[in-house]
């Protein structure tokens, strides 16, 4: 089976486009949770909006990181009164893992 190379940007395209296209559950765990925006066609939008989106069609979204995010994350997080009820979020300073787990 052949195998490619991706480049950081091409995996940075990869990942985020994979997860926008979760139909039943998608998993973050990062030590640092940062504002995010993310290509829509020829516009930006913020990645929490992404994850609205996503729980506003019935996918879980589990969200567990280490920190507190910054004043711009959480600007943007509640712009998404959704995130709020249904976004399941762990805080924990020990994690320092980054994974991501789409359906």
């Amino acid at each position: 089976m052949p195998t490619s190379i991706i480049t950081d940007s091409a995996h940075y395209s990869t990942v985020i486009a994979l997860a926008a296209k979760a139909r039943r559950s998608l998993w973050i765990g990062t030590a640092d949770i940062k504002d995010m925006y993310v290509k829509q066609g020829a516009a930006e939008k913020p990645f929490v909006g992404v994850l609205a989106d996503l729980l506003a069609h019935g996918v879980e979204v589990r969200l567990i990181h280490a920190k507190e995010p910054g004043e711009n994350f959480r600007d943007d997080f509640d712009r998404y009164p959704l995130l709020a009820k249904q976004l399941e979020r762990v805080l924990c300073p020990r994690v320092h893992f980054k994974i991501i787990v789409i359906d």
